[in-house]
């Protein structure tokens, strides 16, 4: 009877398929906490930002940073997301800036979210960039003009959301007659 080197190995020291099982436990587990906990229970940190080049108009300026919601990933929980736009919106930001990842791989997983997202509230508006996912890197099109179409689309969303997309750009922020640059 012939045997594989692998098959061999394992049947002949049975803690090699302990540690086999303990290590498919250990990454199911991590699988499970990163797409059920992590996504539902989004880190809050308040951070204060003293430089002596921020100019005066901006002392005590509230900026939310969001990134990587991944949105494909609530398909069946909406209510995570509204959770987050409401938490978000507390926090009374004067400028809100998204740096990325509002979907997983196409830019239909944003459509749902529309109504939603479109409720986030700063005074000086909502900002974005793209992420990597937002590109539509990381599925399969079955051509170069698809993914364009779909990159075109996510961007026509990002707009309909009332949000600034800077791609490739800047803009200037404006508060008690000073400016600062995006």
């Amino acid at each position: 009877m012939l045997r594989s080197k692998s098959t061999a190995s394992t049947s002949a020291n049975p803690r090699r398929g302990w540690v086999a099982v303990a290590a498919a436990i250990l990454v199911a587990a991590f699988v499970l906490y990163v797409s059920k906990v992590e996504p539902v229970s989004p880190l809050v940190r308040q951070v204060e930002y003293a430089s002596a080049r921020l100019p005066r108009g901006f002392e005590g300026f509230r900026i939310v940073q969001l990134s990587d919601l991944h949105l494909g990933s609530f398909a069946l929980q909406p209510g995570v997301v509204r959770r987050i736009v409401e938490q978000v919106n507390a926090l009374n930001p004067q400028l809100i800036l998204f740096t990325g990842d509002l979907v997983n791989r196409r830019s239909s997983e944003l459509a749902p979210f529309l109504p939603v997202l479109s409720q986030l509230q700063a005074t000086h508006g909502v900002y974005a960039v793209m992420g990597n996912h937002d590109y539509g890197d990381y599925y399969r099109w079955p051509s170069s003009e698809v993914k364009r179409d779909n990159l075109l689309q996510f961007k026509k969303m990002v707009a309909q959301m009332g949000w600034h997309l800077l791609d490739n750009a800047h803009c200037f922020i404006h508060c008690g007659g000073d400016s600062i640059a995006l």
